[in-house]
């Protein structure tokens, strides 16, 4: 287990922001969901971007959160795509979407890297950017996009990603409306993680920190007793993930494999994953 007072430990910072949402968070109703929240209000967490961010106080499900970051890299706006992709977690968004422009109930509509594109900027063409001129300081991935929305079924929550380059080194600052900290955040780190890596690597950059700014932190009142117990786990050290990057059984990811091959993790692996016994939270939709 992790040395408790590792205070710039991913996890550590997740399980404190958890414990001060459940100590001096205020109660507030959510009128698209109809529920209520524990919320509190402009939170950050920061990490060296070569540790894997992955939860270990609960089993937690990175191919999902990775698959996931896929697809907004590919632009994907329907259920079927994110499906194929073996990616579940926008079907429930989907099938509630009552809209003209989702008469069928497969379509996610302009979201995420689909709206990105819209406007003008792919993730290939960020990448491309960034080989030609790293030291620039406008490279940004902006989902939020206004005009989209109402051909979306849910707004953006991870909605902005900043890239910076110091030295050789890649550096992302990553910026959240929303999250839900016991059921998404978990899988908002592994993706800010996964986006700095594979960036650095297509790009030929080192890999620096990541930056998560979330304005609004909360716990969904149906998720309190589940996250008590959370709490009071001791983590374990984080996994180690291979096939990203080249190694001895892999030339790593490649922009072929991110935009194309339905299969793009087939070389990568998550070693050393200890973890405490599985919590069902409730997803609210």
């Amino acid at each position: 287990m992790i040395n408790s007072f590792n205070y710039k430990h991913p996890e550590f910072q997740y399980l404190t922001l958890m414990r001060n949402i459940l100590e001096n968070g205020v109660m507030v109703e959510n009128p698209r969901t109809n529920s209520k929240c524990l919320t509190l209000l402009n939170h950050q967490i920061k990490f060296d971007g070569e540790v894997f961010p992955l939860v270990t106080t609960r089993k937690s499900y990175w191919k999902q959160a990775i698959l996931e970051m896929i697809c907004y890299m590919r632009g994907y706006t329907r259920k079927q795509q994110f499906n194929d992709l073996g990616v579940k977690t926008w079907d429930a968004n989907i099938e509630n979407w009552e809209s003209p422009f989702n008469p069928d109930k497969d379509f996610a509509g302009i979201i995420y890297g689909a709206s990105s594109e819209q406007v003008g900027l792919s993730y290939q063409d960020l990448v491309e950017q960034i080989k030609q001129n790293p030291y620039d300081r406008g490279y940004i991935w902006n989902f939020w996009n206004p005009e989209y929305f109402k051909l979306g079924c849910l707004r953006p929550c991870m909605f902005l990603h900043h890239f910076n380059v110091i030295n050789d080194t890649l550096y992302l600052t990553s910026t959240q409306r929303s999250a839900d900290v016991p059921l998404g955040l978990n899988f908002n780190m592994v993706q800010a993680w996964f986006l700095l890596n594979i960036t650095a690597k297509l790009t030929g950059l080192r890999v620096g920190d990541v930056t998560m700014n979330i304005a609004n932190c909360h716990i969904y009142e149906n998720q309190i007793e589940q996250a008590k117990i959370q709490v009071q786990r001791q983590p374990f050290n984080p996994p180690t993930i291979e096939g990203v990057f080249e190694g001895s059984k892999s030339k790593g990811l490649t922009m072929e494999d991110i935009l194309n091959h339905p299969d793009p993790l087939r070389d990568v692996r998550v070693l050393e994953y200890v973890h405490w016994e599985p919590i069902k939270y409730e997803f609210t939709v």
